[in-house]
């Protein structure tokens, strides 16, 4: 892959979303340019992360990206008490690719760590795990799951299967051991 197809991207605009009752943290790994254009996580029309939200959490996620609707999204995750963020705060991309993904800086995820309920993490894809590791140096510190990602690219899992896998983020929350 040639340089010149990259273009540096910075996530600033799509903020952590976390309040000090969020139990559980979810990691992606950078917002895609519809997600950055949204201002909020997994805007990317195509992105299955809110359908399988629903379904785990048998409750109405939105999947459209308009304001009210990330309103919405907002208030359902805090009564979940779910916390979102990337993993990568700025890097050279190509379009939306991950796995173009170069010259990454990386977020501070101890800010909502230290400041939140925080007990469990999610990590959506597994290739996030090695940003995870550089951004969570003792990573036994929280116990973690990596969890198959929800973008489409993910061909590997339908939506059925994601629902499936994803399921362990209800069940522990249910279970109140998280």
């Amino acid at each position: 892959m040639a340089s010149s197809d990259l273009t540096h991207a910075v996530g600033d605009n799509v903020k952590p979303f976390w309040h000090p009752n969020s139990r559980i943290l979810i990691l992606g790994s950078f917002p895609s340019r519809e997600t950055r254009d949204a201002g909020f996580f997994y805007g990317h029309p195509s992105n299955r992360f809110w359908k399988v939200l629903s379904v785990v959490f048998n409750d109405d996620f939105p999947s459209t990206s308009e304001p009210s609707a990330i309103e919405i999204k907002q208030k359902l995750l805090q009564k979940h008490r779910i916390a979102l963020w990337n993993l990568i705060a700025e890097c050279d991309i190509r379009n939306s690719e991950d796995d173009s993904i170069q010259n990454e800086r990386l977020n501070d995820i101890s800010v909502i760590i230290k400041n939140s309920s925080v007990n469990h993490i999610f990590i959506n894809g597994f290739n996030n795990i090695q940003y995870f590791h550089r951004v969570c140096r003792d990573s036994r510190a929280i116990p973690y799951t990596v969890l198959p990602s929800t973008s489409s690219v993910n061909q590997g899992f339908n939506l059925d299967q994601l629902i499936e896998a994803w399921k362990i983020i209800g069940y522990m929350y249910r279970s109140e051991t998280i």
